[in-house]
């Protein structure tokens, strides 16, 4: 859920801090108060595109930040933010998104930069968003195989990994259909490949030895020189070993007298001998030295032709050794392509007929949830006065023809997801034919299959938050109850944010908030408060009859209130 918002610098809104609760929250207010306004700050926060227009007159830049609570299968989203490396304590996401002057924003996930992509994918886990004009998920027919298959259970998994494989083998297959001729060139050209790299005898973690010994040799002489300069110094008359024998001399005289030195002298003289050892390392590796002019040009001549490998194979050994095992198979398949290619042709058939399989059962399972989600749905429209509404959804597959070496397939058109494409349909009118549920026209229907649909779906969506913005408009009297219950009825599974106009709405929620504004001399400030129980009475009061507020609204809006508790009672 959404436990807290803060706005700063947006639009009208200089500054602005509130904590929401779960369940039915609504959000009203006179015309041009700010409601939308809300909205659209948590539609930013969620990663919808910002411009500059958003930043308060004067400022900079503006702040929009939330604190998120997880629960159910909203903690999904932690598995997400692992793999980038975003830690989440305690079940808190913290969503920042600074909107700078010049339109560009600033988006970070629990104190992390992120990706505007990045926060739009964590967003969707987050909230769910539904004005009067947006269709969103519940009409893009793009979503609906995932909510049938949610709804069911659905595991690809299976079928996925038989795809994949299917989809990898037939392109190798179309691959060696290519004309002699292109065969033939590829062939030279992978031999050349092979050959290149064969003669060269790459070995991992040769190119390290080899740079360091030419580093050695092209400072040969700074090494002589340094060396020759650590013996002198140790060696010469007074030098340091001398100057050491007398300390140890004058160390082991002043021991007799005190005994206290022994342990001095014990480690002094250990220090020596490690000192004389070394000395004698320098003298024998001095006397060793020889520039070896041949080496050195025998590195450097293997140098580069493992740096002409890189160049043209990979950006290490390891790659270039990657590619040559790469095209060493694909050189051999094609050599031996007729023996490889009727290999392949078995393989990918048994695969289609596996595959095959696979999918049916997939749409079998598809088909039975179809027709469960068609009752629950009617049962949804029923509840919501538009029984005479007819729904449906179709389960459509395409056929295709996969010339499989001299076998022709007559199959299905295989996709990722399976060999099915859905359609919702539905006519709101007896006697009209059913048509794409993208294509409803009115507001009001609209909105009351959204709904219907997002009382089924609400729990398979794991959605922690779910906005509804004016999506009541056009529907009036007992289909404005109807609605209410029903939005209420989905605040029982997701926390539901609600902007109406409807006190039917109103009255049902958990929590009232009102969004006013005040204006003074030089700016317009917007301000949003939980209203008391008399101040609720008041506000619906309005909703229905604007300023002219009779005792008897009053009263019809008391008993409206009482109504709605009683009824939450039942249903919980």
């Amino acid at each position: 859920m959404l436990a807290h918002l803060s706005i700063r610098n947006f639009v009208i809104i200089e500054e602005l801090n509130f904590d929401f609760n779960d369940g039915l929250t609504v959000l009203t207010g006179e015309t041009g108060a700010g409601k939308s306004i809300i909205i659209d700050a948590i539609s930013l926060l969620v990663g919808s595109r910002a411009s500059s227009e958003f930043v308060r007159t004067g400022s900079d830049k503006a702040i929009i930040e939330g604190i998120f609570f997880l629960s159910g299968q909203a903690r999904n989203v932690i598995d997400l933010l692992d793999e980038h490396d975003i830690k989440v304590e305690e079940d808190t996401i913290i969503l920042r998104r600074e909107i700078l002057i010049n339109g560009k924003s600033i988006c970070r996930i629990n104190g992390k930069l992120v990706t505007l992509s990045f926060l739009r994918q964590v967003g969707n886990f987050l909230l769910d968003m539904h004005g009067q004009h947006d269709t969103q998920m519940l009409l893009e027919g793009s979503n609906y195989l995932s909510l049938i298959d949610s709804l069911g259970n659905i595991d690809l998994t299976n079928y996925k990994k038989l795809f994949s494989e299917f989809k990898m083998k037939y392109k190798q297959l179309k691959d060696l259909e290519i004309n002699d001729k292109e065969i033939s060139h590829r062939i030279d050209l992978l031999q050349f490949q092979v050959q290149e790299i064969a003669e060269a005898s790459l070995v991992i973690g040769e190119e390290e030895d080899l740079t360091e010994q030419k580093n050695y040799y092209n400072n040969f002489e700074k090494i002589n020189k340094f060396l020759s300069e650590a013996e002198h110094s140790l060696k010469k008359e007074n030098g340091a070993l001398e100057c050491l024998v007398n300390a140890q001399s004058a160390l082991e005289s002043a021991t007799k007298y005190d005994s206290n030195l022994a342990n001095n002298l014990e480690t002094f003289n250990n220090s020596y001998y490690i000192i004389e050892e070394i000395t004698t390392s320098i003298s024998k590796h001095l006397s060793s030295l020889e520039l070896d002019t041949n080496k050195l040009n025998e590195i450097e001549e293997r140098l580069n032709i493992i740096f002409k490998l890189k160049r043209k194979y990979g950006n290490t050994i390891a790659d270039v050794l990657s590619f040559y095992s790469k095209i060493s198979e694909e050189l051999e398949s094609l050599q031996n392509r007729e023996v490889y290619y009727d290999k392949l042709v078995n393989e990918i058939l048994l695969l289609e007929k596996n595959l095959n399989v696979e999918a049916m059962r997939i749409s079998e399972l598809r088909r039975k949830n179809a027709e469960v989600i068609v009752s629950k749905i009617h049962d949804e429209l029923k509840e919501l006065y538009m029984e005479k509404a007819t729904f449906e959804i179709n389960v459509l597959t395409d056929a295709k023809e996969y010339k499989i070496g001299d076998n022709n397939i007559k199959t299905f058109h295989y996709y990722e997801t399976g060999v099915d494409t859905i359609e919702f349909l539905i006519s709101t009118n007896p006697g009209e034919q059913v048509k794409p549920l993208n294509k409803i026209a009115s507001g009001g229907e609209l909105s009351r299959i959204m709904l219907a649909f997002k009382s089924l779906f609400t729990t398979q969506m794991g959605i922690t938050s779910i906005i509804f913005d004016e999506v009541d408009t056009g529907v009036s009297g007992r289909v404005a109850q109807a609605m209410a219950n029903k939005i209420y009825a989905i605040s029982k599974f997701s926390q539901v944010l609600c902007i109406t106009h409807l006190a039917q709405v109103a009255a049902m929620a958990d929590n009232h908030l009102y969004i006013s504004k005040v204006q003074t001399e030089d700016k317009t400030i917007t301000s949003i408060t939980k209203l008391t129980k008399d101040e609720r009475i008041n506000e619906l009061s309005r909703m229905i009859s604007g300023n002219d507020i009779t005792q008897a609204t009053i009263e019809h809006v008391s008993q409206m209130i009482l109504s709605c508790e009683h009824y939450k009672k039942k249903i919980h």
